[in-house]
């Protein structure tokens, strides 16, 4: 129970660090009721504007997405990533916007975010940390405020947190909240569940692998500088990739991951064994809760078919 145990402890540590010792617990600060022009481009039946006010001025914006079928009393909060929204096609023609439908056609209310700083859908880029005041033109370079330490890990996972505790205050507390998300949406998945038992389930989808496994074929360390173990939310506490994982399913909790076998961002298919190890300590600590799904037809960065049916399919039985 090693990953367990000491996973939890560092993950206490960091809420220390990151917020203070108490996750957020408020939901939207406005909410613009069908005011989004964005409902009738995915196919639902409305859409609001919500926004979240996040620390030193910065400001957080997610859609809410109503089914035009009839609503089947869960909610998903769906992370694009370093798409520009959740209606858009995203990296390497990922399909948000198929994976967007098909939860709308299957009954689910949704909450739709991206990445800090990937307008329009994001964070205002302009916000004071003790006396550094940052303004910053993309979510790259944010990483200029990791100086800050753990507490910029607030900026990715609060608005997800806060979309999660939003839903349970609006549609009532007893409502299950499920999260997926890919490529830096997906890691955002990993955190959010770990952190929050908010959520019951999670999916990332090709959103992270331990940064020692994370290489191109030049040998170049691939992703994003927030999932470097060099981050200050891993750094601080020694979190790794393998407790992140495990701590989404705890408390009987499901958690599927998903990955695309040559999927060229994070692909697995030299890695099979330590996925397959993952799996199978995961299901030893968590249960049958916890699985990973491998599209091996896929060869591009995106929901595939395949993943998004997975997905669509594993929601639906719990």
């Amino acid at each position: 129970m090693t990953w367990l145990t000491t996973g939890t402890a560092k993950l206490a540590a960091l809420i220390t660090l990151g917020w203070g010792g108490a996750l957020p617990t408020t939901g939207a600060d406005t909410i613009s009721v069908g005011s989004n022009s964005l409902g009738a481009v995915v196919g639902a039946s409305s859409s609001d504007r919500l926004a979240f006010n996040l620390p030193g001025g910065a400001v957080a914006v997610a859609d809410l997405f109503h089914p035009s079928a009839a609503w089947n009393g869960r909610v998903f909060v769906l992370h694009a990533g370093h798409a520009i929204d959740v209606t858009s096609s995203g990296t390497s023609g990922a399909s948000m916007l198929e994976m967007l439908q098909e939860l709308l056609a299957a009954g689910y209310r949704v909450y739709g975010l991206s990445m800090p700083c990937n307008a329009p859908q994001a964070s205002s880029c302009a916000f004071t940390i003790g006396s550094h005041s940052y303004s910053l033109a993309s979510h790259s370079a944010f990483q200029t405020a990791a100086e800050e330490g753990p507490r910029t890990i607030r900026y990715f996972v609060d608005p997800a947190i806060r979309c999660a505790v939003d839903a349970k205050a609006r549609y009532g507390s007893s409502t299950p909240v499920y999260m997926t998300g890919i490529s830096g949406g997906g890691w955002t998945t990993d955190w959010a569940a770990a952190l929050s038992e908010l959520f019951a389930a999670s999916y990332p989808v090709e959103g992270s692998l331990p940064y020692q496994l994370r290489f191109n074929g030049a040998g170049t360390p691939t992703g994003d500088w927030e999932q470097w173990y060099s981050a200050p939310w891993f750094s601080a506490v020694g979190l790794t990739c393998e407790e992140l994982y495990v701590l989404g399913a705890t408390s009987g909790r499901r958690r599927l991951v998903c990955y695309g076998k040559n999927d060229p961002v994070f692909p697995t298919v030299n890695i099979l064994p330590y996925v397959e190890a993952i799996r199978l300590t995961g299901r030893l600590l968590c249960g049958a809760g916890f699985d990973i799904f491998t599209d091996d037809a896929a060869t591009t960065h995106e929901y595939t078919a395949a993943i998004r049916a997975e997905i669509i399919a594993d929601a639906g039985a719990l």
